[in-house]
């Protein structure tokens, strides 16, 4: 029973240095999601203000734009993470 009790730390030892991490990854999502709330923002009161469907047509060919370069750096951080899997996978076999 004392086993289950304590379990906790001996993982806990394991896991130091991690927090660090964590919290760049951490920062990093909250910049990522309000960089994305600013947009959203904007197209919300450019699609409100719109008069016609050309002007409605420019407000989403804006926001593409926009998020664009997100999405480019949610797709190189995940070929990073899956290039460092690869790598720890493969030093695993050796």
């Amino acid at each position: 029973m004392l086993m289950f009790l304590f379990q906790h730390i001996a993982y806990a030892d394991k896991l130091k240095g991690k927090g660090k991490r964590f919290e760049q990854n951490k920062a990093w999502i909250v910049g990522q999601t309000n960089k994305k709330i600013g947009i959203l923002k904007a197209f919300e009161g450019c699609v409100q203000s719109a008069n016609s469907r050309q002007e409605l047509k420019a407000c989403r060919q804006n926001k593409k734009q926009e998020m664009e370069p997100l999405r480019a750096a949610g797709k190189e951080r995940r070929a990073e993470r899956e290039k460092r899997r690869a790598a720890r996978k493969a030093k695993r076999q050796e």
